[in-house]
């Protein structure tokens, strides 16, 4: 959860609690095209793709009363496409902007993310020609960008949220995608293995095992895509 209300003092310091033992969740959405994965794994040259964040609040008002700064806080660390909203996902409401994220070659050894991007997607080519997907996270630069959030409440810890990529096929031919188990168009699948059309757009979401696992090491596989 994110910034209190303002609620009487007991009542608030209660609230507190109930925040710093939950956290805040940040949701990301990486909109992936097939040709740029094949193109920056081909080059090595990294680019940036847009990508929806989201930051959970405690309320619709906090939200709107608070967007503008997280709005700052994050254009330290990502380049903003689009002004900050409050927007409902279920029962949760976020902050919600579009930003630009790398996606990058992953280099042999120990490398850091570019620019100052706390999160990428990080690209391995395969001797076949396929090329494996992954999640990253610098964990400097997201216990930095939680540290500005804490200037606004100090309670907050930021978590993983939901990882999803929105993958869009903008090649004429199909290319076969696999990864673990995952959400495929909101429908669970145990190891999905999927063939995507020219044109089509599918939306990958990782499973709850997969962003706990990329919370602690930093690195996550989400798919991958065949030639």
């Amino acid at each position: 959860m994110f910034w209190t209300t303002g609620l009487p003092k007991r009542i608030s310091m209660t609230v507190l609690a109930a925040v710093a033992l939950s956290g805040c969740k940040v949701d990301s959405d990486f909109d992936l095209f097939v040709t740029d994965v094949f193109a920056v794994s081909e080059s090595g040259q990294y680019l940036n793709t847009p990508t929806q964040i989201r930051i959970e609040a405690v309320s619709k008002e906090r939200c709107e009363e608070n967007k503008e700064a997280v709005r700052e806080i994050l254009s330290k660390y990502y380049p903003l496409k689009d002004p900050p909203v409050c927007q409902n996902v279920g029962l949760d409401t976020y902050v919600s902007l579009r930003v630009h994220v790398p996606v990058m070659k992953l280099p042999e050894g120990n490398f850091e993310l570019p620019e100052s991007a706390p999160s990428a997607l990080g690209l391995k080519e395969l001797p076949n020609g396929s090329v494996e997907v992954y999640g990253l996270i610098s964990p400097s630069r997201f216990k930095l960008m939680e540290n500005d959030f804490q200037n606004l409440n100090s309670s907050i810890r930021l978590q993983i949220g939901d990882v999803q990529i929105t993958l869009t096929n903008d090649d004429r031919n199909p290319h076969r995608v696999f990864g673990p188990a995952s959400w495929i168009n909101d429908i669970p699948n145990f190891g999905p293995s999927i063939d995507v059309e020219g044109r089509e757009r599918v939306v990958w979401k990782a499973s709850d095992v997969a962003e706990a696992f990329l919370a602690i090491n930093h690195f996550v596989w989400l798919m991958t895509i065949e030639p």
